[in-house]
């Protein structure tokens, strides 16, 4: 792909603002640094500064960075940025050329990815990452002033509004609202640990979020704040929300509202926003206003995921339903296969064991809804077999057991056999039925896709949980990335594909024999 000059001084300026931010370099420090003028380094980093063809400060601002360099969340960082090394070099000139080669390249900064939303959402109910323990601010540290200036200046007036909030008597719905750029949140690794420790104290109060996200992000960016908020988004405090209409984006704005408390506002022109004002209000008044303001926005949007765990499980369900309905081409992937292969005599033994009638419901209502579209549109399983003696232990779970039975069950060797000869016989039966396998995937994440209809991410537990997207550019990069995994799987020819199987099949079988 080729670049214009101006899309290679703005990558580069992204990259060097990224590198600055995750070493808290400021402008004269580097210039300092490199023998540059403080000024030209603030134009390069607004991408307004051409890249001369004999660049001889990039060496030397790379080695500046490599010595900087030294904790292990910035190695990972950097790494995760150029994504083409596994490792950091321990050796610094190494370190550092690996960095200047980077900053060259006419090529865009590794941004986060659907995996990376996946991962979260894996340890999201069990831990959230990002939310360490320690204490946070306390209001009493800050200043009683109205006016905060650029970047430093939007952490402090943050940091203030959360302390206020989680130091009020009683608990209250925050509005949150922000198409401003994002890197004073992100760019600051120190920052971000502290802004979500705080939140998750004003959480703690009993206080809720109502936050407007912004989708005419770059996509990267919008699964990026995806990828953070999510853990904090199972826990039910928190409801998401877009506004489905494009914006021009010249005109930014961020309304952060507590309104019993206070208000964080700021406007800024494009990404110019280093040195623009951020009002603190603490008017009850005018705080009042902005409250009025943001629901008069909220009123346009929409939800942008419903979330579902063990408390609303019903409500999933009947989604579910819905979904599995739609005509179209669906892409499910997981470790073990889904209840619409399941085979009736295993369906029978389950329905008989546990008297559950949603299970039921369920079973019944998905075997239909295959039965009625497969003739009409492809239906794929991307599957990741567990190991034969994961299987034998009797430690591989049925998918969302604990949202239908309250509790986990677990395949038997002889069920897992029989769902594995099920697969065969739709396999052959079905020309529009394909299983792909791949061994890359090993935890309990299970993506179920209907092209152009919407996405369902659900972790089968426990406890189990999952959201479901239908808004077109999310919807789209999840699609996507199952496209992907069904390109990359290991074994995708059908015939290929059942001769493994039938072998997994008479494996299963002999060791049972042999038992």
């Amino acid at each position: 792909m080729e670049y214009n000059i101006t899309e290679v001084m703005i990558m580069f300026s992204y990259k060097l603002n990224f590198l600055m931010n995750i070493t808290n370099t400021s402008n004269s420090t580097i210039a300092h640094n490199v023998s540059l003028d403080a000024s030209h380094v603030s134009r390069l980093r607004r991408g307004e500064r051409k890249l001369p063809k004999k660049q001889n400060y990039l060496l030397p601002m790379s080695e500046y960075f490599a010595r900087q360099i030294k904790e292990e969340y910035q190695k990972n960082m950097i790494l995760e940025a150029i994504n083409s090394y596994d490792y950091f070099p321990n050796d610094y000139n190494m370190a550092a050329r690996m960095i200047c080669e980077w900053l060259m390249e006419e090529k865009e900064i590794s941004e986060p990815s659907v995996e990376k939303i996946l991962n979260s959402f894996t340890a999201g109910t069990t831990r959230n990452d990002a939310m360490v323990h320690g204490e946070g601010a306390d209001s009493e540290n800050y200043i009683d002033k109205e006016y905060y200036y650029g970047l430093e200046g939007k952490r402090e007036a943050v940091v203030r509004f959360l302390s206020m909030v989680a130091d009020a008597e009683k608990p209250q719905t925050l509005l949150l609202f922000s198409d401003e750029e994002l890197s004073w949140l992100y760019g600051d690794r120190k920052f971000s640990i502290m802004w979500a420790e705080m939140l998750k104290r004003v959480l703690s109060k009993g206080n809720r979020i109502k936050i407007i996200h912004t989708i005419n992000r770059d996509i990267n960016e919008m699964l990026e704040a995806l990828a953070k908020w999510l853990p904090v988004y199972i826990g039910g405090a928190i409801e998401p929300y877009y506004y489905p209409r494009i914006r021009d984006g010249v005109f930014k704005r961020t309304l952060f509202i507590a309104p019993k408390t206070a208000a964080v506002v700021s406007t800024s022109v494009q990404d110019k926003f280093q040195d623009m004002v951020n009002f603190f209000v603490t008017d009850k008044v005018a705080v009042n206003s902005l409250t009025i303001e943001y629901n008069n926005y909220y009123t346009l949007c929409r939800p942008l995921m419903k979330i579902f765990n063990t408390v609303n499980y019903n409500k999933f369900w009947n989604l579910f339903e819905e979904i599995e309905k739609e005509k179209c081409t669906c892409i499910i992937t997981g470790q073990v296969p889904f209840i619409m292969t399941m085979p009736c005599s295993m369906a029978e033994e389950i329905m008989n064991l546990t008297k559950n009638n949603l299970f039921v419901k369920i079973y019944n209502k998905s075997k239909e809804s295959f039965e009625n579209i497969i003739n009409d549109a492809n239906i794929t399983e991307i599957l990741s077999i567990p190991s034969i003696e994961k299987i034998f232990e009797g430690t591989v779970t049925l998918p969302y057991s604990d949202m239908i039975f309250g509790r986990e069950l677990y395949y038997t060797k002889e069920q897992f056999s029989e769902h594995i000869e099920s697969l065969i016989y739709n396999l052959k039966k079905y020309k529009n039925y394909n299983v792909l396998l791949n061994r890359g995937r090993k935890d309990d994440i299970f993506l179920y896709g209907k092209e152009d209809r919407g996405i369902i991410v659900s972790k089968s537990g426990p406890p189990s949980s999952a959201f479901a997207i239908n808004e077109p550019n999310m919807s789209a990069a999840f699609w996507d990335y199952l496209s992907r995994l069904s390109d990359d799987a290991q074994i995708k020819d059908k015939k290929e594909v059942i001769l493994y199987l039938e072998k997994l099949a008479d494996k299963l079988f002999m060791v049972a024999e042999s038992v």
